[in-house]
């Protein structure tokens, strides 16, 4: 098959869909206190409430913001519970 006629994927399908705006908790998929933080999760670790805004997700713990990314990056990196039913 030549480099041309290989058949690509839409962006939207290759990866998690970012996290819709909603309350949510989230669980670092590192399963040690040291993977998540060579990976930049150990404030997360193992898990938090977050809030998403449909573009920016803002995780807390005890009512104080602990870190911040978009809702791809958290839909990717993270395993997503919803606190909403």
């Amino acid at each position: 098959m030549s480099r041309n006629s290989q058949v690509t994927a839409p962006i939207s399908e290759l990866g998690p869909k970012p996290l819709a705006a909603g309350q949510y908790v989230l669980r670092c998929r590192e399963e040690s206190l040291l993977r998540a933080g060579l990976n930049g999760h150990s404030a997360v670790w193992p898990a938090c409430e977050a809030v998403s805004d449909g573009e920016w997700v803002t995780f807390s713990r005890a009512g104080a913001v602990v870190y911040r990314c978009n809702t791809m990056y958290a839909a990717a990196n993270f395993i997503v519970e919803s606190l909403e039913r």
